[in-house]
């Protein structure tokens, strides 16, 4: 079993759990996450910082089964859900040996190989909406928020190294998404393409059989490797978009809940098909943090499962808009918990500047996520407006806690 969590020091720690013939479990390898960083036996190396909130097994004991969790209020310290398929998987692969799991880490877990970060997204799409097959999406587009032209502050002296050191950026005028993209606004543009679907099914259960070569290559993340990559991974437990009476349709119950699964081409090119574009991450920290350099998006008081969907079982979204009392003053939902989002901003450090081809859309590698999320980045600071460290950022990947919200330029 993979076990993926950070230890209080922030960094990135994975552990697998093999079962010897007495039934007892011990770390089954060390995996290297970070530039000079191990991990061995929860500790990582640099810091020496022991993942102390990660998990409630230590090693020798009976090895524990996943889990379903209640949805209850989080309380920010929780272990982290099983890992679904991820997990699965690996459990199979343990046979094999430590390079098959190795495998599973980089291919499945959403931790880039090379060969992933190399591979780029390809050009942006050229097709445009009809705003009379789409109006979910139309709607969005009407409703997006004004963020006005200005100086703002991002990151932050106190917080991890990624958020340092603060500095001011000078932006100007852009509009946002009220809230997150939902699955049947994504579904909207599924329709809007020129999809070869041959036979129909439900969400969550897309295969190979189900589309001609040409689609199987946008919508399903297990198939072969190509450029460009795919557009969302329809076939993750976690999906919410199937196919019946000749249209890509939301799950019932799912069509106002944020769109999962989607790589970060898929959102790049769903944001240009609407007349839009993903935000920079600085828009986007300024977009949640206003001028007034709020910690929250709501200000100053501590998270609450009252201001925000965070701690719940994978698969478990929220309705866009579940929290109205973490809304920013301009009235932005959901811009921390619920999912995490993907920016226009390639992962590099700070000062941010807009012009070092960070934001370039068709350059390779992978993409700053913001906003924490339901399942991952559930902590205090994890959910603040500058965290920039999002969990698993491979842009050639769909994840069950990424989704996405658009903007574009003032006037």
């Amino acid at each position: 079993m993979v076990r993926r969590f950070r230890n209080d020091r922030g960094h990135d720690v994975s552990e697998v759990c093999t079962t010897n013939a007495r039934g007892q479990a011990g770390p089954g390898m060390t995996m290297r996450l970070n530039p000079g960083s191990h991990v061995n036996a929860r500790v990582c190396t640099p810091c020496r910082a022991p993942a102390s909130m990660a998990t409630s097994w230590t090693s020798p004991q009976a090895c524990p089964r996943p889990r379903k969790r209640k949805a209850v209020m989080p309380s920010w310290t929780r272990p982290f859900p099983p890992l679904g398929r991820t997990a699965r998987l690996a459990n199979g692969l343990l046979a094999v040996g430590p390079v098959a799991v190795g495998l599973v880490a980089v291919g499945l877990l959403g931790l880039p190989s090379r060969a992933a970060e190399a591979q780029a997204p390809g050009p942006p799409t050229d097709r445009r909406i009809d705003p009379g097959a789409a109006p979910v999406s139309t709607a969005a587009q009407a409703a997006m928020v004004a963020i006005p032209a200005g100086t703002y502050p991002i990151g932050d002296p106190q917080g991890r190294r990624s958020a340092r050191p603060a500095h001011d950026v000078t932006l100007t005028g852009f509009a946002i998404d009220r809230t997150e993209v939902t699955n049947a606004a994504f579904a909207e543009y599924l329709n809007a393409l020129d999809l070869d679907v041959q036979r129909p099914f439900a969400a969550t259960e897309a295969g190979p059989n189900n589309f001609a070569d040409e689609t199987r290559s946008q919508l399903l993340e297990d198939g072969p490797a190509q450029a460009p990559y795919p557009i969302v991974a329809l076939d993750d437990p976690e999906a919410r978009i199937g196919y019946r009476d000749g249209a890509f349709r939301a799950a019932d119950g799912y069509a106002d809940h944020p769109v999962a699964e989607t790589t970060w081409r898929g959102a790049r090119d769903y944001c240009r098909w609407r007349g839009a574009r993903l935000p920079t991450e600085a828009e986007w920290e300024a977009a949640a943090r206003g001028q007034q350099a709020r910690r929250y998006p709501w200000g100053a008081a501590a998270p609450s499962d009252a201001r925000v969907y965070a701690g719940y079982p994978s698969g478990q979204t929220a309705p866009v808009g579940s929290r109205p009392k973490g809304a920013t003053p301009r009235g932005l939902q959901d811009m921390a918990g619920s999912l995490a989002e993907w920016t226009a901003s390639l992962v590099r450090p700070y000062p941010y500047k807009a012009d070092d081809g960070r934001n370039d859309p068709t350059a390779a590698g992978p993409r700053i996520t913001r906003g924490g999320d339901y399942v991952f980045d559930t902590a205090p600071d994890q959910l603040t407006t500058y965290f920039r460290d999002g969990f698993s950022r491979a842009p050639r990947d769909g994840h069950r806690h990424i989704g996405f919200r658009c903007a574009r330029d003032s006037g």
